[in-house]
């Protein structure tokens, strides 16, 4: 996935998110399934790794880095749902996601062709920015046509 193709498809997650602010209060925090997450939720979970991404990994990619495995997922995840339940509004949620992404976009869109290919490490990982991003934009994908589909089923959006 090279920087252009990784850009628009911010830009479309972006844009995906503001659709969602007219989504009903009570479809937004309700899980999406028995015993899954809710809408706010997942968008909280997806803001927390932008957010980690922007201050945990970015400033720290060069050639050759070795990088911190990834936090515990569980843990991280968790911190990240109960955000999204105590007392955030869905504009709230929807907004800083938007701002956290814009963040990441703009780290990338200033970054070199040369810091886009260099190789680090992520535990015994080797990675590029390039192929991190690529494993971002499947995670973002799979979490929108988790709430996409629950959207087409109650008639949302």
């Amino acid at each position: 996935m090279n920087r252009e193709q990784w850009i628009q498809h911010s830009v479309d997650y972006r844009y995906w998110l503001e659709t969602l602010k007219k989504m009903d209060n009570n479809v937004f925090f309700a899980p999406i399934e028995k015993g899954k997450w809710s809408i706010a939720a997942i968008i909280s979970h997806i803001q927390a790794w932008d957010r980690f991404t922007n201050e945990e990994r970015l400033p720290y990619i060069e050639k050759g880095a070795k990088l911190d495995r990834f936090p515990e997922f569980e843990t991280f995840n968790e911190k990240a749902e109960e955000k999204a339940h105590n007392g955030a509004t869905k504009e709230d949620i929807l907004d800083e996601a938007i701002l956290e992404r814009s963040n990441l976009t703009d780290h990338i869109r200033h970054k070199t062709e040369q810091e886009l290919d260099a190789e680090f490490m992520i535990g015994e990982h080797v990675l590029t920015i390039k192929s991190y991003l690529k494993d971002f934009t499947w995670h973002d994908d799979h979490h929108r046509e988790q709430i996409d589909k629950k959207l087409a089923q109650d008639n949302e959006v």
